[in-house]
């Protein structure tokens, strides 16, 4: 089960080296600002990144969220295995609420302990990471 955690619990697990941290935005927004030393294990590649913005703003935001579960729920079983082959205890970025919401969604991960810091782009960016 994930469990939201606050920037400053994040960043001081980190620095105690008891978390792996999982970026799951797409690799180009990973590629732009990350927190040094997280995985980029990302829930949609650029183009289904994409497809789902658009989803969003021309047709509805539950459209998107429609879509983004679809997509997630495909690559299911790569995420279970990507996963389990982390040691220890995870924090997953989160960008955007219909992230979050996909994760959750996904009943298999409940299987996994760790932590979801929701602060997304303006989070990793408030702590000064590339």
């Amino acid at each position: 089960m994930f469990r939201d955690i606050i920037i400053e619990d994040m960043l001081a697990l980190k620095e105690k080296g008891e978390i792996t941290l999982i970026d799951v935005r797409s690799p180009s927004e990973y590629n732009i600002s990350t927190i040094p030393g997280s995985l980029n294990i990302p829930l949609f590649d650029d183009k289904e990144r994409a497809e789902i913005g658009t989803l969003y703003k021309q047709v509805s935001p539950e459209a998107a969220q429609d879509r983004g579960l679809e997509i997630v729920s495909a690559k299911l079983p790569n995420f279970i295995k990507a996963f389990k082959q982390i040691n220890g205890d995870i924090t997953v970025l989160l960008a955007r609420r219909h992230e979050k919401q996909n994760v959750r969604n996904c009943s298999r991960f409940d299987e996994f302990e760790g932590e979801s810091f929701a602060g997304g782009s303006p989070g990793i960016s408030e702590v000064g990471c590339r």
